[in-house]
Protein backbone atom coordinates (compact mmCIF):
# COMPACT_ATOMS: atom_id res chain seq x y z
CA UNK A 1 0.00 0.00 0.00
CA UNK A 2 1.42 3.30 -0.96
CA UNK A 3 0.76 6.63 0.99
CA UNK A 4 -1.36 9.40 -0.12
CA UNK A 5 -0.70 12.91 0.32
CA UNK A 6 -2.59 16.31 0.32
CA UNK A 7 -1.84 19.45 -1.28
CA UNK A 8 -2.49 22.05 1.65
CA UNK A 9 -2.87 25.59 0.61
CA UNK A 10 -0.64 28.07 1.70
CA UNK A 11 -2.26 30.01 4.82
CA UNK A 12 -1.05 32.02 8.02
CA UNK A 13 -0.51 28.75 10.17
CA UNK A 14 1.87 25.50 10.40
CA UNK A 15 0.98 21.90 10.61
CA UNK A 16 3.85 20.07 12.66
CA UNK A 17 6.05 18.05 10.20
CA UNK A 18 4.52 19.84 7.50
CA UNK A 19 7.77 20.43 5.72
CA UNK A 20 10.73 18.49 3.81
CA UNK A 21 14.10 17.99 4.52
CA UNK A 22 15.54 21.28 4.94
CA UNK A 23 17.86 21.53 2.58
CA UNK A 24 20.69 24.40 2.64
CA UNK A 25 22.65 24.99 -0.62
CA UNK A 26 25.51 27.00 -0.09
CA UNK A 27 27.79 28.12 -2.55
CA UNK A 28 30.46 29.67 -1.05
CA UNK A 29 33.05 27.51 -2.74
CA UNK A 30 31.72 27.59 -6.26
CA UNK A 31 34.69 29.16 -7.57
CA UNK A 32 34.26 28.62 -11.09
CA UNK A 33 30.92 30.87 -11.07
CA UNK A 34 28.67 27.78 -11.88
CA UNK A 35 25.47 28.35 -10.24
CA UNK A 36 24.31 31.27 -11.58
CA UNK A 37 20.63 32.57 -10.62
CA UNK A 38 19.10 30.40 -12.94
CA UNK A 39 20.71 27.19 -12.57
CA UNK A 40 20.18 27.73 -8.68
CA UNK A 41 16.76 27.73 -9.59
CA UNK A 42 16.99 24.00 -10.86
CA UNK A 43 18.74 22.78 -7.81
CA UNK A 44 15.64 24.42 -5.55
CA UNK A 45 13.22 22.57 -8.29
CA UNK A 46 15.32 18.90 -7.89
CA UNK A 47 15.26 19.31 -4.56
CA UNK A 48 11.44 19.54 -3.82
CA UNK A 49 11.52 15.44 -4.75
CA UNK A 50 12.27 14.90 -1.37
CA UNK A 51 9.38 17.63 0.19
CA UNK A 52 7.55 14.72 1.17
CA UNK A 53 10.50 13.19 3.34
CA UNK A 54 11.96 14.69 6.83
CA UNK A 55 14.94 13.83 8.60
CA UNK A 56 14.29 12.92 12.56
CA UNK A 57 17.40 14.79 13.89
CA UNK A 58 17.71 17.25 16.32
CA UNK A 59 20.11 20.59 16.07
CA UNK A 60 24.09 19.51 16.62
CA UNK A 61 25.53 23.03 18.19
CA UNK A 62 29.12 22.40 19.67
CA UNK A 63 30.06 24.22 23.00
CA UNK A 64 32.74 23.94 25.43
CA UNK A 65 35.06 21.00 25.09
CA UNK A 66 32.47 19.34 22.55
CA UNK A 67 34.09 20.17 18.79
CA UNK A 68 34.23 18.85 15.66
CA UNK A 69 35.37 19.83 12.36
CA UNK A 70 33.94 18.66 8.56
CA UNK A 71 35.87 18.19 6.01
CA UNK A 72 34.19 18.81 2.78
CA UNK A 73 35.97 17.63 -0.71
CA UNK A 74 36.11 20.62 -2.46
CA UNK A 75 33.35 20.57 -4.55
CA UNK A 76 35.21 22.71 -7.47
CA UNK A 77 37.89 20.50 -7.43
CA UNK A 78 38.07 17.22 -5.41
CA UNK A 79 42.09 17.43 -5.44
CA UNK A 80 41.30 19.34 -1.89
CA UNK A 81 39.57 19.14 1.22
CA UNK A 82 38.16 22.22 3.33
CA UNK A 83 38.07 21.86 6.38
CA UNK A 84 34.95 23.65 8.32
CA UNK A 85 35.94 24.20 12.26
CA UNK A 86 33.05 24.15 14.29
CA UNK A 87 29.69 24.43 12.42
CA UNK A 88 25.99 24.10 13.56
CA UNK A 89 23.32 22.57 11.75
CA UNK A 90 19.63 22.45 12.76
CA UNK A 91 17.21 19.93 12.76
CA UNK A 92 16.43 18.71 10.13
CA UNK A 93 18.97 20.45 8.19
CA UNK A 94 21.14 19.46 5.58
CA UNK A 95 24.22 21.88 4.15
CA UNK A 96 25.15 21.00 0.63
CA UNK A 97 28.01 22.30 -0.82
CA UNK A 98 27.94 23.04 -4.72
CA UNK A 99 30.43 23.80 -7.27
CA UNK A 100 31.62 22.44 -11.02
CA UNK A 101 34.86 21.29 -12.30
CA UNK A 102 36.22 19.06 -15.15
CA UNK A 103 35.49 15.81 -14.88
CA UNK A 104 36.09 12.89 -17.69
CA UNK A 105 33.49 13.38 -20.33
CA UNK A 106 31.58 10.42 -19.17
CA UNK A 107 31.24 11.95 -15.80
CA UNK A 108 28.66 14.35 -15.20
CA UNK A 109 28.12 14.91 -11.52
CA UNK A 110 29.08 13.35 -8.13
CA UNK A 111 27.33 13.54 -5.04
CA UNK A 112 27.85 12.16 -1.47
CA UNK A 113 28.35 13.03 2.09
CA UNK A 114 31.01 14.83 4.23
CA UNK A 115 33.61 13.41 6.74
CA UNK A 116 34.44 14.66 10.51
CA UNK A 117 36.24 14.31 12.99
CA UNK A 118 35.46 15.31 16.60
CA UNK A 119 36.27 15.39 20.51
CA UNK A 120 34.08 16.17 23.75
CA UNK A 121 32.19 13.99 26.08
CA UNK A 122 30.33 11.07 25.37
CA UNK A 123 26.97 12.84 24.89
CA UNK A 124 28.29 14.40 22.18
CA UNK A 125 30.38 11.66 20.23
CA UNK A 126 26.97 9.45 20.65
CA UNK A 127 25.37 12.42 19.45
CA UNK A 128 27.08 12.39 15.78
CA UNK A 129 27.84 9.02 15.66
CA UNK A 130 23.78 8.78 16.32
CA UNK A 131 23.96 10.14 12.59
CA UNK A 132 25.11 7.01 11.00
CA UNK A 133 23.50 3.94 12.07
CA UNK A 134 22.66 0.48 10.57
CA UNK A 135 19.00 1.45 11.81
CA UNK A 136 18.76 5.02 10.06
CA UNK A 137 21.24 7.62 8.23
CA UNK A 138 20.74 11.34 9.16
CA UNK A 139 23.38 13.51 7.57
CA UNK A 140 24.36 16.62 8.36
CA UNK A 141 25.78 17.88 4.88
CA UNK A 142 26.57 16.66 1.95
CA UNK A 143 28.87 17.99 -1.61
CA UNK A 144 27.46 18.01 -5.32
CA UNK A 145 29.57 18.60 -8.23
CA UNK A 146 28.83 18.73 -11.66
CA UNK A 147 30.87 18.56 -14.52
CA UNK A 148 31.88 22.22 -15.87
CA UNK A 149 32.70 20.74 -19.41
CA UNK A 150 29.32 19.09 -20.01
CA UNK A 151 26.57 20.66 -22.36
CA UNK A 152 24.16 21.61 -19.83
CA UNK A 153 20.64 22.44 -20.47
CA UNK A 154 19.67 24.37 -17.50
CA UNK A 155 15.64 25.46 -17.87
CA UNK A 156 13.18 24.11 -15.64
CA UNK A 157 10.59 23.64 -18.42
CA UNK A 158 11.36 19.83 -19.43
CA UNK A 159 10.95 20.40 -23.02
CA UNK A 160 15.11 20.03 -23.12
CA UNK A 161 17.48 21.27 -25.79
CA UNK A 162 18.46 18.02 -28.18
CA UNK A 163 21.76 17.15 -26.98
CA UNK A 164 22.46 18.76 -24.07
CA UNK A 165 22.31 17.58 -20.61
CA UNK A 166 19.30 17.58 -18.21
CA UNK A 167 20.55 19.89 -15.38
CA UNK A 168 17.51 18.89 -13.15
CA UNK A 169 17.55 15.21 -13.54
CA UNK A 170 21.85 14.82 -12.95
CA UNK A 171 20.96 17.25 -9.62
CA UNK A 172 17.90 15.43 -8.37
CA UNK A 173 19.91 11.92 -9.13
CA UNK A 174 23.40 13.19 -7.35
CA UNK A 175 20.73 14.85 -4.38
CA UNK A 176 19.87 10.81 -3.52
CA UNK A 177 23.25 9.91 -3.58
CA UNK A 178 24.47 12.94 -0.62
CA UNK A 179 21.31 11.37 1.09
CA UNK A 180 22.44 8.05 1.74
CA UNK A 181 21.44 6.54 -1.88
CA UNK A 182 24.07 4.15 -2.68
CA UNK A 183 26.77 5.36 -0.64
CA UNK A 184 27.78 1.58 0.23
CA UNK A 185 30.55 0.87 2.87
CA UNK A 186 30.07 4.30 3.72
CA UNK A 187 26.17 4.48 4.69
CA UNK A 188 25.70 1.87 7.40
CA UNK A 189 21.89 2.01 7.04
CA UNK A 190 22.31 1.52 3.55
CA UNK A 191 24.48 -1.74 3.70
CA UNK A 192 22.04 -3.06 6.13
CA UNK A 193 19.33 -3.25 2.95
CA UNK A 194 21.66 -4.54 0.38
CA UNK A 195 22.14 -8.04 -0.43
CA UNK A 196 25.72 -7.99 -1.48
CA UNK A 197 24.83 -11.77 -3.38
CA UNK A 198 22.40 -10.61 -5.61
CA UNK A 199 22.79 -6.96 -5.84
CA UNK A 200 19.75 -6.05 -4.71
CA UNK A 201 17.85 -3.63 -2.10
CA UNK A 202 15.84 -5.92 -0.05
CA UNK A 203 14.15 -2.81 2.25
CA UNK A 204 11.01 -3.58 2.75
CA UNK A 205 8.89 -0.68 2.26
CA UNK A 206 11.00 -0.62 -1.08
CA UNK A 207 10.37 -3.91 -1.77
CA UNK A 208 6.45 -3.09 -1.36
CA UNK A 209 6.51 -0.43 -3.59
CA UNK A 210 8.47 -2.32 -6.50
CA UNK A 211 6.69 -6.04 -6.13
CA UNK A 212 10.37 -7.58 -5.15
CA UNK A 213 13.92 -6.52 -3.99
CA UNK A 214 15.16 -3.70 -6.10
CA UNK A 215 17.56 -4.84 -8.58
CA UNK A 216 21.25 -2.72 -7.83
CA UNK A 217 24.33 -2.72 -10.13
CA UNK A 218 27.59 -5.02 -8.80
CA UNK A 219 29.35 -1.87 -6.90
CA UNK A 220 25.71 -1.52 -5.24
CA UNK A 221 26.13 2.32 -5.47
CA UNK A 222 22.95 2.49 -8.28
CA UNK A 223 19.59 1.02 -9.51
CA UNK A 224 20.63 -1.29 -12.36
CA UNK A 225 20.67 -0.47 -15.77
CA UNK A 226 16.97 -0.43 -17.51
CA UNK A 227 15.27 -0.98 -14.07
CA UNK A 228 11.84 0.78 -14.47
CA UNK A 229 8.51 1.58 -12.64
CA UNK A 230 5.07 1.88 -14.46
CA UNK A 231 7.13 2.43 -17.56
CA UNK A 232 9.85 5.54 -16.49
CA UNK A 233 13.28 4.23 -16.72
CA UNK A 234 14.61 4.88 -12.50
CA UNK A 235 16.34 8.15 -12.45
CA UNK A 236 19.57 6.09 -9.67
CA UNK A 237 20.37 4.16 -12.96
CA UNK A 238 24.47 4.80 -13.76
CA UNK A 239 23.70 7.14 -16.93
CA UNK A 240 21.17 9.72 -17.81
CA UNK A 241 20.89 10.41 -21.73
CA UNK A 242 21.33 13.66 -23.29
CA UNK A 243 17.61 15.16 -24.27
CA UNK A 244 16.18 13.08 -21.11
CA UNK A 245 14.18 14.24 -17.88
CA UNK A 246 14.33 11.65 -15.49
CA UNK A 247 11.78 11.82 -12.39
CA UNK A 248 12.19 10.02 -8.67
CA UNK A 249 9.97 6.82 -8.36
CA UNK A 250 7.90 5.78 -6.21
CA UNK A 251 10.69 2.80 -5.27
CA UNK A 252 13.30 4.67 -4.81
CA UNK A 253 12.17 6.98 -2.59
CA UNK A 254 11.06 4.45 -0.72
CA UNK A 255 14.79 3.18 -0.06
CA UNK A 256 15.12 6.39 1.66
CA UNK A 257 12.39 5.78 4.17
CA UNK A 258 14.15 2.31 4.50
CA UNK A 259 17.63 4.11 5.28
CA UNK A 260 16.04 6.05 7.93
CA UNK A 261 14.04 8.95 6.43
CA UNK A 262 10.05 10.09 7.48
CA UNK A 263 7.70 10.09 5.30
CA UNK A 264 5.57 13.30 6.15
CA UNK A 265 2.18 12.15 7.45
CA UNK A 266 -1.21 13.44 5.45
CA UNK A 267 -3.53 15.38 7.79
CA UNK A 268 -6.01 13.62 9.26
CA UNK A 269 -9.32 14.54 7.59
CA UNK A 270 -10.96 15.76 10.85
CA UNK A 271 -7.96 18.30 11.11
CA UNK A 272 -8.42 19.51 7.84
CA UNK A 273 -12.43 19.68 7.96
CA UNK A 274 -11.67 21.94 11.04
CA UNK A 275 -9.21 24.45 9.74
CA UNK A 276 -11.54 24.78 6.50
CA UNK A 277 -9.09 23.16 4.09
CA UNK A 278 -10.53 21.48 0.87
CA UNK A 279 -9.00 18.03 0.36
CA UNK A 280 -7.07 17.96 -2.58
CA UNK A 281 -6.08 14.66 -3.46
CA UNK A 282 -1.64 14.55 -5.26
CA UNK A 283 -0.73 12.52 -7.96
CA UNK A 284 2.15 11.72 -6.26
CA UNK A 285 2.32 9.14 -3.76
CA UNK A 286 5.71 7.27 -2.09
Amino acid sequence: MHRKYFLIPLLAFSIPNAFGIAFIFDYTYDTNNFFTAERREVVNLAAQNFSELTINRSAITPSGLNTWSWQVPNPSNYNQTITITDPTIGAQEIRVYLGAQTFAESTLGQGGNVGYNASGTSEWIDLLTSTNTAQAYKPFGGNLSLNLSSNWYSGTDPNITPGAYDMYSIVSHELGHVLGFGLYNTVDAWDANVNNLNHTFTGSTAAIAYGGDLPLTTDNNHVASGTTFEGQTMIMVPGIPAGTRRHWTIPELETLVDIGYVAIPEPSALLLLLLGIPLLRRGKTI
